[in-house]
């Protein structure tokens, strides 16, 4: 196996630190980007991106399929997610750096799925636009992994909950339910993809922006203050949400930044729990 290449333990790299390792054989860069508004992330790749970077479609590569309840994005199924990465030259030990240009909304969801496969593996804080190396336009194609990364039937249950489990656990345990999506989102004054407008009754809005600045995320001291300002009781569970568990990642790659850690992906997020009319839907402040 490879010496490890990364210099700390925090889930995310500097573009200087980067900048020491990214020409490293040990070391995959993936561009994630993609937009909800319908751009094609190839489309920025090809304009430019990091030396060596493979190009991955959130869409075919993340996202599998499923009822309405699961949402627009569900999970793709760990073994297929495995192939997947395999097809593109990430296998078992590989130490991966993924990057976006929202800084790190989108690659969040690449690192929660390769994390839980054990992987080594960071987001490049601050995105593309942080990046201070060179930039090629040439599209870089892996040769497959022959040693492709050992994965479960299906994702742990202890940090994932389905569209069945939220209502429940939020009842039983009392358990934090955090929105990322924007705030007039989660309030029902702008919907641009969802069924309805709102947000799910007793979730607390936590737009994934409050976490960052303008190179990247906040300290950790800082986003412990931030999340603490809304869990109270710091042994009650956290879901994250959003409107299809992209950028809940990201709260999930925050909590671990603040050292707090923990915290369930809602895989259905808003869309999924939205995708039903007779699940209750809020527009007042939780």
């Amino acid at each position: 196996m490879a010496a490890n290449v990364f210099s700390t333990r925090l889930p995310i790299i500097s573009s200087e630190e980067l900048l020491a390792i990214y020409h490293l054989d040990e070391v995959l860069v993936l561009d994630t980007r993609w937009y909800l508004d319908g751009r094609k992330g190839i489309d920025s790749y090809r304009s430019g991106h990091i030396p060596g970077a493979i190009f991955v479609d959130v869409e075919s590569v993340c996202t599998g399929s499923g009822g309405p309840s699961r949402g627009r994005h569900p999970l793709k199924n760990p073994k297929d997610f495995a192939s997947a990465l395999a097809n593109i030259g990430v296998g078992s030990g590989s130490q991966v750096v993924c990057y976006d240009d929202q800084f790190g909304s989108i690659a969040a969801r690449l690192w929660w799925m390769l994390d839980q496969l054990s992987v080594d593996v960071k987001v490049l804080d601050g995105g593309f636009q942080a990046w201070e190396g060179p930039v090629e336009i040439v599209d870089t194609v892996a040769p497959p992994s022959q040693n492709p990364i050992g994965a479960p039937e299906t994702w742990p249950s202890e940090v994932l909950v389905s569209t069945s489990d939220v209502s429940r656990i939020s009842r039983s345990k009392g358990a934090y339910i955090l929105d990322a999506r924007a705030r007039d989102r989660y309030l029902g004054q702008f919907e641009p993809i969802d069924r309805v407008p709102g947000h799910i009754p007793s979730a607390k809005s936590f737009p994934w922006t409050t976490m960052i600045d303008k190179d990247g995320f906040l300290p950790p001291y800082e986003l412990r203050q931030l999340f603490n300002g809304v869990l109270q009781d710091p042994s009650k569970p956290i879901i994250c949400s959003c409107g299809s568990a992209i950028t809940a990642c990201h709260l999930l790659l925050g909590l671990r930044i603040s050292g707090i850690g923990g915290g369930f992906l809602y895989e259905g997020s808003y869309s999924g729990w939205s995708s039903d009319p007779r699940r209750p839907i809020c527009v007042e402040e939780c």
